[in-house]
């Protein structure tokens, strides 16, 4: 299930839920180079695949919940028919320094029974729609909150959210940063500073990988 395009900035929560996805029998998961744009959450009711990063090989097991923040490239391996979940999503923060990937989570009750709802509003006959997509947002909330996962700074300060705002909405004209400095109410100066400490990255490169993104999401 789709819900909010890639290209939406996260609101005042901080989260934005794109896609809820369950397969009862998925057992075909082979995907290599996989470079998501956004983050994922893993989560496999029996053992039996398993995600391949540059430097070790982690198996998605009911025992933990994976968490794999955006751009990072890692490789999908599963031949073997397991019940498969998964939720696309971004988030308006960034983890902490030194933060290795992926985040392997036990699940707690609360999110255990969250994770059976979403499967289950799936696999109905007529699936629920908006039930899989509340049940995705609080299982997110849930999670993100946990103090095992350690963030850099805050949420992105309203300033720079509005100035991604305008760049999701007009990644296809040229945008100048004096243009989104502008939309942020901030000097050219103060907007650099704060977009580079609140998306780790300059306002080019930030509109560049948007771009490409969608490029990439149109050729699909």
């Amino acid at each position: 299930m789709e819900f909010y395009p890639l290209g939406i900035a996260p609101d005042h929560s901080g989260v934005v839920l794109h896609e809820v996805g369950f397969l009862p029998r998925n057992d075909w998961w082979v995907f290599p180079n996989v470079f998501s744009p956004f983050w994922r959450l893993y989560y496999n009711f029996r053992s039996g695949h398993r995600v391949i990063f540059p430097d070790r090989e982690v198996p998605i097991t009911p025992r933990h919940i994976m968490l794999i923040p955006e751009r990072c490239l890692f490789h999908c391996e599963g031949r073997v028919a397991v019940p498969n979940l998964w939720l696309a999503f971004s988030v308006a923060r960034r983890l902490a320094t030194g933060t290795r990937v992926p985040l392997l989570l036990k699940p707690a009750p609360t999110e255990m029974c969250l994770l059976r709802a979403i499967a289950g509003l799936i696999e109905r006959r007529h699936p629920q729609r908006d039930g899989a997509y509340f049940a995705g947002l609080a299982l997110l909330h849930l999670i993100l909150a946990r103090p095992e996962i350690r963030w850099a700074g805050g949420l992105i300060p309203d300033g720079v959210r509005r100035a991604l705002r305008h760049l999701e909405a007009e990644y296809g004209s040229p945008l100048g940063i004096a243009a989104l400095a502008r939309a942020a109410g901030m000097s050219v100066r103060g907007f650099t500073a704060a977009f580079r400490r609140a998306c780790g990255k300059s306002p080019a490169r930030y509109f560049t990988e948007l771009r490409v993104r969608e490029a990439a999401h149109l050729l699909l």
